[in-house]
């Protein structure tokens, strides 16, 4: 079960995982981390996993989650330092492919819902003491309705 803490109107959360060892794949191992710290950050807030690392084809989307009824897609970046610039963490090539994929999902499991809500969530530091911070809502796709597949 996760830990929460409210510091300074920042959530910060500390996962109770491994000890974490520096090595050739210390980038992975960070993401990898930054992403179960996101899970669990987001359960503390109130919203279900539905899938994590999920693929079609060349999309994929590394949280879908659920809370309220919606469907929303999570982008999640992991740094070790400091964001100085978070525009330009996420490319538009990328968010084309975080649209392109939460239409696909949303498709393909016949789901209808009004709008695609999409957010980013920034995970900075090391697994011991991650930053989280959270942007709702951080991408407006231009097509607001997203209709199911016809069978």
């Amino acid at each position: 079960m996760p830990i929460c803490y409210n510091h300074s109107s920042a959530f910060v959360i500390f996962a109770l995982l491994t000890r974490y060892t520096i090595n050739m794949a210390e980038h992975n191992e960070l993401g990898k981390a930054g992403e179960e710290a996101v899970k669990n950050f987001l359960i503390c807030k109130g919203y279900t996993i539905r899938e994590t690392n999920w693929r079609f084809n060349k999309l994929e989307l590394d949280l879908v989650v659920q809370k309220n009824g919606a469907v929303i897609f999570v982008e999640v970046k992991t740094r070790a330092t400091n964001i100085v610039n978070a525009a330009s963490v996420i490319s538009e090539s990328k968010v084309r492919n975080i649209i392109n994929a939460g239409k696909a999902y949303l498709r393909l499991y016949n789901i209808s819902q009004i709008s695609m809500q999409i957010d980013i969530i920034y995970v900075i530091g090391q697994p011991d003491n991650f930053r989280i911070v959270h942007i709702e809502n951080a991408v407006q796709p231009h097509n607001r309705s997203v209709r199911p597949r016809r069978h």
